[in-house]
């Protein structure tokens, strides 16, 4: 190795030894921490940055070099302890498989056991729970469980739970037989409540019915009434709605007959005025003729005497003929201006 870039000669050491002995390691980096410090470079120089840069290179040499020297010593110590684990777990397996193969029997014997007995006290677990039973119970029930117990008998089967359960089966039958007689005492009595409730409800509901029928008979006689006073109001009302029909319907007679005369009268003036105007709008048109055929007559005339008196020699026959064709409009492009 190259030392002249090092902190330290780290060739110079049996590296190998101080991945052993923890203060030996501790020294030689407090080594190089200790030369690392003790540089005193200016970063703001050029110089100051090499010399900066060279000191974290050296670092990184050593870095290496201890990293060199340790992983094979970890590689090493890795294989080892694979071996001493894997042999470690064949002897813990076999061993343990003979530990569980050993004690299996009585492991078995304890499952056994354990069901055994869980089925005793299931059984007893029945039996006691019969002592919840009270009177909201349905009786059948009560009865059908008492035949249960009484026909159980506790034999061998029960084995070291036959003392415990002759003894709940006993406390059992006097809670079932004391709650039998309990229910059927209540039943009696609430049989003979439900008699009363039902001769009560008897007469209640006669008293309810006469009540129903007079009260029926009341509503038929108010009714009844009722109808007679509203028969009679029915009878004054459609009375006098048929005053008021009778009197509307004069009123309206006389409606009409006002409105009639007064249509007459407005049909005869409208009339008069319609022959007045007629005769007005004749008298204008008649007018209006006259003063046109005096015009006419008067233009043609004057028509009639220029022919006379212009140099064609038209006879007045002529001239009345000449005159009366331009008025016809017999004559193209030649009319006469009135």
């Amino acid at each position: 190795m190259d030392t002249r870039n090092d902190l330290i000669p780290l060739n110079a050491q049996p590296l190998a030894k101080v991945f052993d002995d923890p203060e030996a390691m501790g020294r030689v980096l407090t080594t190089i921490e200790k030369a690392a410090l003790a540089e005193t470079a200016d970063p703001t120089t050029e110089d100051g940055r090499a010399s900066i840069k060279s000191l974290a290179y050296k670092i990184a040499r050593s870095k290496t070099a201890l990293e060199d020297v340790g992983k094979p010593l970890a590689d090493a110590a890795r294989v080892k302890y694979d071996a001493i684990n894997a042999i470690r777990k064949t002897a813990k397996d076999r061993l343990n498989a003979l530990r569980d193969g050993v004690r299996q029997p009585v492991n078995d014997w304890e499952d056994a056991e354990k069901e055994r007995i869980g089925a005793l006290e299931d059984r007893l677990t029945a039996i006691t729970a019969l002592r919840e039973y009270d009177r909201t119970v349905n009786p059948e029930h009560i009865d059908a469980a008492l035949a249960r117990l009484k026909a159980n008998e506790i034999g061998d089967d029960w084995q070291e739970f036959a003392d415990r359960a002759a003894q709940e089966v006993v406390a059992s039958l006097d809670h079932l037989i004391r709650l039998q007689g309990e229910v059927r005492e209540a039943a009696e009595r609430e049989a003979e409540l439900e008699a009363l409730r039902a001769e009560k409800l008897e007469r209640e509901a006669a008293d309810a019915e006469r009540q129903r029928e007079a009260a029926i008979a009341e509503r038929e006689k108010t009714a009844a009434e009722n109808a007679r006073k509203q028969a009679e109001i029915d009878a004054e009302n459609a009375l006098e709605r048929e005053k008021d029909r009778a009197a509307r319907e004069v009123q309206e007679a006389e409606n009409r007959a006002a409105a009639a005369k007064r249509e007459a009268a407005d049909a005869a003036r409208h009339e008069r005025e319609r022959i007045e105007a007629e005769r007005e709008a004749d008298e204008a048109e008649r007018r209006k003729r006259e003063a046109n055929d005096a015009h006419r007559h008067d233009r043609q005339e004057t028509i009639f005497k220029a022919l006379t008196r212009a140099p064609v020699n038209l006879s007045e026959g002529d001239a009345t003929r000449v005159v009366g064709a331009v008025a016809d409009k017999l004559i193209p492009f030649l009319h006469i201006e009135y």
